[in-house]
């Protein structure tokens, strides 16, 4: 490494060169990371608005790749919990600069003591109550896309927060009190779940731990049953709620137009794709891409796709129901049936293009379209979360 006291020599090199020498320099001063400043103000540099600019950018650069290791190394732990835990205690540090960090660790282990001491054994409910009620850690009303509300730091302080960090922190206490506390990826929203004395019972850490059962959670949020049931039985890993965490945060930077973060949280967001995270398909490859008006060629509904698989991937049951069988090498589509809450699930070959325009009726449309021009349905990034 160069000695300090060619810093101010290489920043004018920078200024000034360009190409492989101005390359070169920058090297040299990303070396003195992550105490160029420290160096700078020791030798008393007067910085132009070119070097200031020089040097802000490899100190951006430098703490970006700092996080991308830690965020790779926290991807490779073993534990669901604390894979969780990680990751959300790095956002906070990251974000250490709009709120004050505090351990979420020590903060959660705080809570469970809490907890200890008014209640004789750990229950789901019991639990809920108290975080969500005794303590009014609430969902918030306002403001909904400050980049703080994912922020578990910031949450557990000023006892506010998006629904998934609110969740996490239900989830992470129950953790250290013994109780299996899981995600639940409602589209749209996000809940909990825990069996409880036989049952699995949903809770809403967003609205003070109201609890429900499957049954009452269709009745609200028009998801048919057996789909919830589906999502139940199939919880989000880690690493799929830290994905959806990062993606709330890069759609709240980009509304505040602070690009910076976005670009690290979008980093963030490849790396944890890399490990697992599955993104949703491009269907636009496909004769009848998401969006797309279908119509059943033998049963005569029509209905929206929702999403596409390249070839069969449901039940053996499924076909067994069908005479003849559709072949599965071919692709076959999620289709959002008009006019009932049913979802279907078809093959190419017994599909044909829908061009009567008509509006689709179905609860699910707005969890997963927007509308564009001329009424086409524009299929938004929420991941299709049922397979036959």
């Amino acid at each position: 490494m160069q000695e300090i006291n060619q810093i101010p020599f290489l920043l004018k090199l920078a200024e000034a060169e360009s190409g492989k020498v101005r390359a070169h320099v920058l090297e040299e001063l990303a070396a003195f990371c992550p105490h160029l400043d420290e160096a700078i103000a020791v030798l008393g540099v007067d910085l132009t608005p070119e070097q200031a600019f020089i040097v802000h950018t490899l100190n951006q650069n430098h703490q970006k790749q700092t996080y991308q290791e830690r965020w790779k190394n926290l991807l490779n732990c073993p534990d669901e919990s604390m894979m969780l835990e990680s990751a959300l205690d790095c956002i906070s540090q990251i974000q250490s600069a709009l709120f004050p960090y505090k351990s979420v660790g020590w903060m959660l282990d705080r809570l469970a003591l809490d907890y200890r001491k008014y209640h004789k054994r750990p229950d789901p409910s019991e639990l809920a109550r108290f975080l969500f009620r005794t303590k009014g850690i609430r969902g918030i009303d306002e403001d909904y896309y400050n980049p703080l509300h994912s922020n578990i730091n910031y949450a557990l302080q000023e006892k506010k927060g998006l629904p998934i960090t609110l969740a996490a922190i239900y989830m992470l206490v129950g953790f250290r009190l013994g109780l299996k506390i899981e995600g639940f990826n409602l589209p749209g929203h996000f809940l909990a779940q825990s069996c409880v004395r036989g049952g699995v019972l949903i809770f809403d850490c967003f609205r003070e731990g109201m609890v429900m059962d499957l049954p009452q959670l269709a009745s609200q949020s028009h998801v048919p049953l057996m789909q919830l049931y589906h999502l139940s039985r199939n919880p989000p890993s880690a690493r799929t709620m830290i994905y959806r965490i990062l993606r709330n945060l890069v759609t709240a930077c980009f509304k505040h137009g602070q690009m910076e973060p976005v670009q690290l949280y979008s980093s963030l967001m490849k790396i944890t794709n890399r490990h697992g995270e599955k993104d949703l398909i491009d269907s636009k490859s496909f004769h009848y891409p998401a969006g797309s008006l279908v119509k059943h060629s033998l049963f005569g509904y029509r209905g929206l796709v929702v999403d596409v698989d390249e070839q069969f991937e449901g039940d053996a049951s499924h076909l067994a129901k069908l005479d003849p069988a559709p072949a599965k090498d071919q692709p076959w589509y999620h289709i959002l049936v008009d006019g009932s809450n049913f979802t279907t699930y078809a093959a190419e070959s017994q599909l044909c293009h829908d061009d009567s325009d008509r509006e689709i009726s179905h609860p699910l449309v707005t969890l997963f379209f927007k509308m564009g021009k001329n009424g086409h349905y524009i299929r938004n990034d929420e991941p299709w979360f049922w397979n036959q």
